[in-house]
């Protein structure tokens, strides 16, 4: 059994810093971000850290290519054109990796997962094919922070169906940003 920690939408890499705080120093990290304005900052981090895999590229429900709206800062970056907060008129084609895919790809249900997830919009079709995969009950912990109130075309109903799925399947082990055991959500996010 290996025991991993998924940084997606790591940004600086204060999420792992926090994490490693948390739990301790025996994972294998793999952290995510498409901003290049910061991914040179967790490079220069993490890159003689031997437990750190950095990926500069985005987490979606697909692989290829994707437009990343850049925001005025760099934890406002959206694959939404319709997120409402923190826009600027800078856009980026950044690589993108179906995230359930890749887990299933490199990973077993055997394995400790924990996810951390903060990717400002894009969480809702990420979450939607890890459910379609069937393998939300791979991770043992989750740590998720949405994005309704700031995605203009998101129907709501989408948003309620997947947070009570993940708080049917994981209970007391996912914790979402300011809704569902928030206290446990802030020792990482």
């Amino acid at each position: 059994m290996r025991k991993i920690f998924l940084d997606v939408g790591a940004n600086k890499g204060q999420n792992t810093d926090n994490f490693r705080k948390t739990y301790g120093d025996d994972y294998e990290i793999f952290a995510f971000e498409p901003d290049e304005r910061v991914f040179g900052m967790m490079q220069e981090k993490f890159d003689d850290d031997p437990k750190v895999t950095l990926f500069h590229a985005g987490a979606s429900n697909i692989d290829g290519k994707k437009t990343l709206y850049l925001g005025s800062i760099s934890a406002a970056n959206s694959f939404r054109k319709d997120k409402t907060t923190f826009k600027s008129s800078e856009t980026a084609q950044i690589k993108v990796i179906n995230l359930s895919k890749w887990i299933q790809d490199n990973f077993t249900k055997d394995d400790e997962i924990i996810l951390y997830l903060d990717i400002e919009g894009e969480e809702y079709a990420v979450l939607q094919e890890i459910i379609d995969d069937d393998i939300l009950d791979w991770f043992d912990e989750m740590y998720v922070e949405f994005h309704e109130k700031k995605l203009e075309d998101l129907d709501i109903k989408v948003h309620d169906r997947i947070m009570q799925t993940l708080i049917d399947v994981l209970d007391k082990k996912v914790y979402i940003h300011a809704k569902y055991q928030d206290k446990e959500y802030r020792r990482i996010g």
